[in-house]
Order: C-alpha cells, then structure tokens, then sequence
C-alpha cells in the first residue's frame, strides 16, 4: 500500500522524467524499464529511473 501512495505522489514530483526519456534516441529494448523507489518518505523521494537498452 505504501508503494501506491509513493507513486501517486511521485507523478506530481518528476512529470516530465518519463517523457524527457521517450524523447531520448536511446537504443532502448522496452523489455525492462522500472522505477526504484529508496525510501518511504513522500516529501523526500529517492527515485532511480532504470532504462533497458539492446
């Protein structure tokens, strides 16, 4: 349950991370892209954004 409200706080947090990744012309193999979330705490995230390349 912490997860989900991490994430729909995180939307508010970093909006344009996913799309500055899209616009990217990494050779990117869509098959495991993922966010990392270090830490529980809403008002200091620690998000790491893992891309999957070829």
């Amino acid at each position: 349950m912490i997860k989900n409200k991490i994430n729909e706080y995180a939307i508010g947090l970093y909006p344009d991370s996913w799309g500055e990744i899209l616009q990217t012309d990494l050779d990117r193999s869509f098959t495991g892209d993922l966010e990392e979330y270090r830490n529980a705490d809403p008002e200091n995230l620690d998000i790491d954004i893992y891309i999957a390349l070829k």
